[in-house]
């Protein structure tokens, strides 16, 4: 079956459809590119993909993305960048308007939590987040190495 017909299909059943080698679920479509960038890189490697980096509405995308990064760092599209403390989306969204917060909490450990914007390595601190290994986020220097997770809507 060619693409076309493919694609008429699924518009007569009411599919959404990915583009290929994006993984589907709940109405979007996700890629784990296997490369590694740093935030800047990241986000535009995904805009040029028809997408952006992923932004997290809820735990149930927040399952998703931790069961399908195995246990591997990867940028989302949150940061800091204009206004430190003041996490934004990529698409301008402020965090506090997801409610859908997932920072690393030491507070057990008697230390200090997530989002902390250290400096020791970067001085300019940490602007960028991410989906640690752990599941949950934290910042980081935008300037290191991660996989990302690029994120765009499903059509029909």
């Amino acid at each position: 079956m060619d693409l076309l017909a493919t694609l008429n299909d699924s518009t007569k059943c009411g599919c959404r459809v990915c583009p290929e080698g994006w993984i589907h679920h709940r109405g979007k479509c996700y890629l784990f590119p296997s490369s590694k960038k740093n935030w800047e890189q990241s986000r535009d490697h995904c805009i040029t993909l028809g997408g952006h980096l992923a932004i997290v509405n809820d735990k149930q995308e927040q399952d998703f993305l931790v069961a399908k990064s195995n246990q591997v760092s990867h940028w989302i599209g949150l940061n800091d960048l204009a206004v430190e403390g003041q996490w934004r989306w990529v698409d301008s969204s402020s965090l506090s308007d997801t409610k859908a917060v997932f920072w690393f909490d030491r507070s057990h450990l008697n230390g200090i939590d997530e989002p902390d914007n250290w400096k020791k390595e970067d001085p300019s601190g940490e602007n960028c987040g991410c989906i640690s290994f752990t599941g949950d986020w934290h910042d980081n220097s935008c300037k290191i190495m991660k996989k990302f997770v690029c994120e765009t809507l499903a059509t029909y």
